[in-house]
């Protein structure tokens, strides 16, 4: 964690992503009618569940979460709130929900020794971090997908080198996360294993 010598006992992520009826991503064919179960959980909250694991070193066990679907002109389920459990000491929650009308993206963890706070910027693109209650802060760009392009075509070129920052492997791991969220969603809730790929 960027707070030294802090180890984290809680999480909380929050993500409000508005899909609007007239959005771009909203439109294309694969997102307006999937073939698959969660809809943008699947292709969207992946991204979460790699920043959670980025940031905190440790991949979730298990989860128990509650989904629905309130927005009629998004396809499958739309909102999701979880309980999520890293290891034996590490636990945290998760609300998300694309249904609607303004952008939030939080993530807070508390650790032993400090807090970290990092939020998407609402006066321009970017996000903010803020360290130990504002003792240390710094903005950050908004660097968008066409650098994880840049990164994934350096990676195939270096065929597996440095320039990858999350492997095959890992991103199985991030999808089996948002999956285990999903069952747990259609289970009502019931703990739910996150499998680790190997």
């Amino acid at each position: 964690l960027p707070f030294k010598n802090s180890t984290p006992f809680l999480v909380s992520l929050t993500i409000r992503g508005p899909f609007k009826p007239d959005n771009q991503y909203l439109l294309t064919p694969w997102r307006n009618k999937p073939k698959w179960y969660g809809g943008f959980f699947v292709d969207s909250l992946v991204h979460g569940a790699a920043m959670m694991r980025s940031v905190l070193g440790q991949e979730a066990t298990r989860v128990s979460a509650l989904t629905s679907d309130e927005a009629e002109y998004i396809p499958s389920v739309d909102t999701m709130s979880a309980t999520i459990q890293w290891g034996s000491k590490l636990q945290g929650a998760m609300s998300v929900t694309y249904a609607c009308q303004y952008a939030k993206y939080e993530l807070h963890v508390t650790g032993d020794k400090g807090d970290l706070f990092l939020k998407r910027r609402t006066d321009g693109p970017g996000y903010v971090l803020s360290i130990n209650g504002g003792a240390e802060e710094e903005t950050f760009g908004f660097a968008g997908i066409e650098n994880e392009f840049v990164g994934w075509r350096e990676a195939l070129i270096q065929r597996g080198g440095e320039a990858d920052r999350n492997t095959p492997t890992e991103a199985l791991r991030d999808l089996a996360f948002v999956e285990a969220c999903l069952e747990s969603g259609k289970a009502k809730g019931a703990w739910t294993s996150v499998p680790i790929a190997k």
